[in-house]
């Protein structure tokens, strides 16, 4: 025979595992130490399958949120309801606030950048009789061997928000009115822009190991791969500027802000790491235009140091104004070859000292660049 205090504490257990047994969205009427799945009312926490006094937990809101590029998440200590995160956006970002993620500034890019946009002109250059395969839409356009027919839609799909990421970076929208990429079966890897065309020349066991791997289905990166962003920012730049300038600003961008590489730019030398290793190469006097052979990459990687060099001392904003100058207003008598001490000298001067301060002379010095 059960007495008193057997029924209380019998009652007590039923009330526990019944008070919250019904539907998610049903409110608990116990609502501390509730053992089943329930809402919570105001002032409780739901933690687990129990309704928590909200006072007793400090929820980190931050705990598996995306702020975006350029965002870094912030939470209130003591914070107990769902959803109160917080994105602060570093320079050169918009958007963020209480759960708004970041974005790149984008109410400055300058569309068009020159008075004249042209067309592209596709040229044939890989092996003699290969059939091809063409996809559009819009203003982008692919084309690729006909047996590798399927890489296709899916690089078609990654091209215009590498486009977009790319202007949005340098503040300007590239002076060509279409946007192609040719892929084609190449005896060696071969890549190349020419006439507002971006061409990837691969090797055919290439080709057959993005088809079974689904490579270009399955990338990340808002540009696919390294080479495909690299050569797109070429579609950007002007003709007038030395060789150096411009491949190292196409090395930064696709290395460093759109890929996974980290370079650590010194005093006299530059250390770069991949997933796997870190090396460290000389910098190469990028008014010595003598870098091919076994120069040419040097002159690559020096040149991105110099572009992040100064992205790191400058403002993103007066950044887009230089790359911008670039663009707009080019040095006709500068052109990709052969660059000199005096052609550098003209090109910062023009470009780089009226939106940044003459101090820029001292931070390049590094790279063999000066006003003398």
């Amino acid at each position: 025979m059960l007495n008193l205090f057997d029924c209380l504490v019998c009652a007590l257990v039923v009330s526990m595992l019944t008070a919250c047994a019904g539907e998610p969205t049903e409110d608990c009427t116990n609502k501390v130490g509730a053992d089943a799945p329930c809402a919570c009312d105001d002032g409780y926490v739901g933690v687990g399958t129990r309704c928590v006094d909200g006072d007793e937990v400090d929820i980190d809101e931050c705990a598996g949120v995306s702020c975006g590029d350029g965002g870094n998440c912030t939470h209130a200590i003591g914070e107990s309801t769902p959803g109160n995160y917080t994105c602060v956006c570093a320079s050169g970002y918009e958007g963020g606030g209480l759960t708004t993620p970041c974005r790149m500034a984008e109410d400055d890019v300058i569309c068009p950048i020159t008075d004249v946009v042209e067309d592209p002109v596709v040229v044939r250059r890989f092996q003699d009789n290969d059939l091809e395969h063409e996809v559009t839409e819009g203003r982008y356009r692919v084309i690729v061997p006909l047996d590798y027919a399927s890489i296709a839609d899916d690089l078609l799909a990654i091209l215009p928000q590498c486009e977009t990421y790319i202007e949005t970076f340098l503040g300007y929208c590239r002076p060509w009115s279409k946007s192609i990429v040719h892929l084609g079966v190449y005896g060696s890897t071969k890549s190349k822009v020419e006439n507002g065309v971006v061409y990837l020349g691969r090797l055919a066991n290439v080709f057959s190991n993005w088809i079974h791997r689904d490579y270009w289905g399955q990338v990340t990166r808002i540009c696919g791969e390294t080479t495909l962003a690299h050569e797109t920012v070429h579609t950007f730049q002007t003709p007038h500027a030395p060789a150096w300038l411009k491949e190292g600003q196409a090395q930064y961008l696709a290395d460093v802000v759109l890929g996974e590489r980290i370079y650590q730019c010194n005093e006299t030398d530059m250390e770069i790491c991949s997933d796997t290793a870190c090396t460290t190469y000389p910098y190469w006097d990028l008014s010595d235009n003598n870098w091919e052979g076994g120069n040419k990459h040097l002159y690559y990687k020096t040149g991105a140091c110099f572009w992040k060099i100064l992205t790191d001392a400058y403002d993103t904003n007066k950044l887009r104004d230089v790359t911008r100058s670039l663009a707009a207003a080019p040095l006709e008598e500068v052109g990709v070859f052969p660059f000199s001490p005096e052609t550098n000298a003209l090109i910062i001067n023009h470009h780089f000292v009226p939106y940044l301060d003459v101090n820029v002379w001292q931070k390049i010095a590094r790279f063999g660049i000066s006003d003398n």
